[in-house]
């Protein structure tokens, strides 16, 4: 496995130009300080920064640079946990051994201070780097955003879906119930600014819903009708995890699996529901 405490490598394309392209981005982004997550950011010249909170300062962060190519545009850069943050660590690691050899020659007496002060700085960078590298796919959702954002023209295929949403449905993001009519867009909407341990849950009532968990840089899906053994995770068939564990669905498996629910429509064969005391 690489280590990647700078975060991994993304790269997202659209047949539009960059004007077109950075114009969508902007629309689709959050203000600053909008207090739900989602990505916000700015674009400056062919530089992009998006972040995905507008208080957790050591959250997912993307930088990328926008270049035109032969089929439109594209978009290539890193996406991780607190690249800022690490940054600003990396770049304080010199600092902090020009300060060490001048304690060090200026008097022995520093030396032993010096190398307790340089273990510490030593194993807290070691737990810096590692949290940033096991965290990096909480940034998945800024690189969903892009992909979404660079659909500037829709395709036929996505302008005829047209699934008739159920009466009685209740979505709420994070405990808050949504003031907008249920549809589609507002569903894709509302799953793509999940981030982790966010989660997003379509109800009939308090004990007939489906719901996601944001984790690693993925969904956690699960449906309850009524009592507790009627409660059950989504699993894809033939799936190569085990039963105790949930499998991690992507963004599109998501939408299928709540557009089929608001729609009432079967899921696609490829999955099943499974009772939650066979995933434990």
């Amino acid at each position: 496995m690489v280590f990647q405490p700078f975060g991994f490598h993304f790269e997202v394309s659209s047949t539009s130009s960059p004007a077109e392209v950075k114009s969508s981005i902007r629309s689709k982004c959050r203000r600053f300080f909008d207090p739900k997550n989602g990505a916000r950011g700015w674009i400056v010249g062919p530089l992009i920064c998006l972040w995905f909170s507008a208080f957790d300062k050591h959250g997912p962060m993307l930088f990328g640079i926008i270049s035109q190519d032969i089929n439109g545009t594209r978009i290539r850069g890193r996406a991780g946990s607190d690249i800022n943050g690490v940054l600003a660590f990396t770049l304080f690691i010199p600092i902090m051994l020009c300060v060490g050899v001048a304690m060090s020659l200026d008097q022995a007496a520093w030396l032993g201070q010096w190398n307790i002060l340089g273990f510490v700085f030593l194993v807290g960078g070691a737990l810096i780097y590692w949290i940033a590298h096991k965290d990096r796919w909480d940034a998945e959702p800024l690189v969903r955003f892009l992909k979404n954002a660079l659909l500037v023209k829709k395709s036929a295929e996505m302008r005829s879906i047209q699934q008739q949403m159920r009466n009685g449905l209740t979505l709420l993001v994070n405990g808050e119930i949504s003031s907008i009519p249920l549809s589609r867009e507002i569903i894709k909407e509302a799953l793509l600014c999940t981030g982790a341990d966010d989660f997003i849950v379509l109800e009939e009532s308090p004990e007939y819903y489906i719901q996601t968990i944001g984790q690693s840089g993925g969904y956690v899906v699960e449906m309850r009708k009524g009592c507790d053994s009627l409660h059950f995770a989504a699993i894809r068939r033939h799936s190569s995890q085990s039963l105790k564990n949930f499998d991690i669905l992507t963004f599109n498996e998501a939408m299928v699996l709540f557009t089929a629910y608001a729609s009432a429509t079967e899921i696609p064969a490829s999955f099943s529901w499974e009772p939650i005391n066979r995933t434990r």
